[in-house]
């Protein structure tokens, strides 16, 4: 059996590195039958990926590895989870994140990405035991969330710039799940189908 654990190692290095230094280069990694899904947001083939990936809100950005785990797959795949935190343009202080990578042998002894998964996560200041996280997991979520933040008497625990990141997501999710002719639930039909989603200062504590 390959060393798949130092295989994912260098392969999560040489990943970040030229995401961090220029994410536009990453295509060589993808192939046409790739996939990847960010946040909410899936698409396929290499093209696509790099475009959704250089299309993101962020100009400078560092990836800082906590966690890295690996296993073989049937075939010689290799299944990476990582976990880690993002630090943005000039923010200093970092953004949580979780990537799943599925490698596959590309027939010439190096190995391509075929599926990939990433998801942010965000906790609010002195969150309180028991009290989940905010994610993007569920999209028919998000006006909820949003509420709870913005009439938290702890609001301050969230920064304006990511209140403005989480709402440059929400846009992209809601408008994925129209498009895609999704179902939103019953109560939220009611209260948010036709409501158009803005961001501003107001209620961030800023």
């Amino acid at each position: 059996m390959a060393d798949f654990a130092g295989i994912a190692k260098q392969f999560t290095d040489f990943y970040y590195n030229q995401f961090d230094t220029d994410r536009s280069q990453l295509a060589p990694l993808y192939r046409d039958n790739s996939m990847l899904t960010f946040e909410s947001a899936a698409v396929a083939g290499a093209g696509p990926i790099v475009e959704k990936l250089t299309s993101l809100p962020f100009g400078k950005v560092k990836h800082q590895v906590s966690t890295l785990d690996a296993q073989p797959v049937e075939g010689g795949g290799i299944i990476i989870l990582v976990t880690g935190a993002l630090l943005v343009d000039e923010e200093q202080r970092p953004m949580n994140y979780s990537q799943c990578f599925q490698l596959l042998p590309d027939g010439a002894g190096s190995y391509f990405i075929f599926n990939d998964i990433f998801k942010l996560v965000f906790e609010r200041a002195h969150q309180r035991p028991g009290e989940p996280m905010l994610t993007h997991c569920d999209s028919h979520r998000y006006p909820i969330a949003f509420k709870e933040i913005s009439n938290d008497d702890d609001r301050r625990g969230v920064r304006h710039e990511e209140f403005q990141y989480i709402c440059a997501m929400v846009r992209d999710s809601l408008h994925d799940t129209l498009q895609a002719g999704l179902v939103w639930p019953e109560k939220l039909n009611k209260q948010h189908a036709s409501e158009e989603p803005t961001c501003s200062k107001q209620g961030t504590g800023y």
